[in-house]
This record gives structure tokens, C-alpha cells and sequence, in this order.
């Protein structure tokens, strides 16, 4: 619902316009919250000019005030995802340096891998699958401080199929 309009869920969903519309009336009466925060975004952005991540990283949106209604709109759907998803990028960055620091001070065998969204992928010997797990939560719950607890699930697997 990242700044998605009737439209645009219409067609992903394949659905009416008016049961889309409707749809996003009901979710932001149910979810109030949300959609003051996507006001109060959209409302601080046009003031700064930009919008920011949590850790601070700014992206300068100058065509909010664009007299042009479609770049208008377009960056009003920026200033609205980027926030939610940059702050997310930020904190997996944050959590690979705190894993690969961690990994490498405890002399462990284990390599981390890549990213994927979210998600990181390391490569362990089996005898230190609990060790790195115990150190996966501890360093990505702990990447960024926030108001709600971060939530860290970990599969173990031969490969990244098996771990979904």
C-alpha cells in the first residue's frame, strides 16, 4: 500500500476500480495509523524537500511541488516507499558489517554470502550451525535501535531452496 492507488491495485489484483477504491478506504479506516504517517511523510517532505532514512540517508524529491501532475504523483509514491525501504536496506547493511565483524572476532568458519532483501545467506560448518544462528539474531535484532523489537527468523538448509 505504499502510496498505491485505486488504479494501480485494480489492475494488479484484477479486480474493479471501485471494489480497489474501496478496498483502500477500508484498509486505511482499519489501519488510521498507517495513513497518518503516509499524510505526515508526504506533508514533511514537500517542507524539507526530501525524505529520509532512519540512519539519515536523504533522497531529494523536488518534483513534490511539480506543477506537472504525473511527476507530482510519481514523486509523492517515492516520497512515501523510500523511507519504509531504504531504512530497510540500511539495516541489512548495518547487520552484514555487524555479522561479518562478529564472524571474523570469533574465528568462526562461516562466510556470509550475500543478500537478498532481507535476508542474509552464510555458508557454516555444521558444528557451528547454533553458534552463528545465536550471533545472526543477535547482530541483526540489534543492527538499529527502534521502538519495536526487530523480529529475526533463521532457517538452516543445504541450500536457500531448502530453507524456504
Amino acid at each position: 500500500m505504499y502510496g498505491m492507488g485505486a488504479r494501480a491495485l485494480s489492475f494488479q489484483l484484477d479486480m474493479p476500480l471501485a471494489q480497489a477504491a474501496a478496498f483502500i478506504r477500508e484498509y486505511f479506516r482499519v489501519h488510521a495509523g498507517v495513513k497518518r504517517y503516509l499524510d505526515q511523510t508526504l506533508e514533511e517532505a514537500r517542507g524539507r524537500g526530501y525524505v529520509a532514512t532512519i540512519l539519515g540517508r536523504r533522497l531529494y524529491l523536488p518534483d513534490l511541488l511539480s506543477p506537472t501532475p504525473r511527476a507530482r504523483s510519481n514523486a509523492e509514491r517515492v516520497a512515501i516507499n523510500m523511507p519504509l525501504q531504504g531504512s530497510a536496506a540500511d539495516m541489512i547493511k548495518v547487520a552484514m558489517v555487524r555479522v561479518h565483524e562478529r564472524l571474523s572476532r570469533e574465528g568462526r568458519a562461516a562466510r556470509l554470502l550475500l543478500s537478498v532483501h532481507d535476508e542474509l545467506l552464510l555458508e557454516a560448518p555444521e558444528a557451528e550451525v547454533e553458534p552463528v544462528r545465536r550471533a545472526l539474531v543477535e547482530e541483526m535484532t540489534g543492527a538499529v535501535e527502534l521502538v519495536v523489537p526487530l523480529e529475526v527468523s533463521v532457517g538452516v538448509g543445504e541450500n536457500w531452496f531448502d530453507v524456504h
